[in-house]
Parts: C-alpha cells; sequence; structure tokens
C-alpha cells in the first residue's frame, strides 16, 4: 500500500501487474461462487526474530526495513 515500507521497491510491479485491482476481481468472483476467503496477514514480532539472523531476499528488506510489525498499519490487510 502506499506508504509502506517497501511499496516503492514493488510499485512498479504492482502497476504493471494490476495486483490490488486483479486481487479485488479474484475476491469478488470467489465470494460470488459461494467459496470461504481467508485473509492470512503477514506481521512479524519486533526484532524480527522469526526471519533467520542472515535473511537473503526480499526478506532481507523485510527486516532491515522492521517491515509488516505486528500491530502496525503496516501488518494490516489494505483495502482495494
Amino acid at each position: 500500500t502506499e506508504g509502506g515500507k517497501l511499496y516503492d521497491a514493488v510499485k512498479p510491479c504492482l502497476e504493471k501487474e494490476g495486483t490490488l485491482a486483479n486481487g479485488a476481481k479474484v475476491l469478488e468472483a470467489a465470494r460470488a461462487n459461494g467459496l470461504t476467503v481467508m485473509h492470512c496477514p503477514i506481521a512479524f514480532e519486533k526484532g524480527h526474530n522469526e526471519i533467520s539472523d542472515v535473511p537473503y531476499g526480499i526478506l532481507a528488506g523485510v527486516k532491515d526495513g522492521e517491515a509488516f510489525l505486528e500491530g502496525s498499519w503496516n501488518a494490516e490487510i489494505c483495502e482495494s
């Protein structure tokens, strides 16, 4: 979501692929067909101890940037 800690890094991909709009379409179709929809936010405790001491890839950015901290708006499910 705009303003999120990793937003600038993923914004080009989100826009190119239409991620939020496509996600909303999938949810609408699932609900229209009676499917159960489960939302599972990404959230980490302060210190991100759930992630390795030697993170790599996107998890390195998550840990270094203290992203998706439990209880913060960065870990909430966004509206699309």
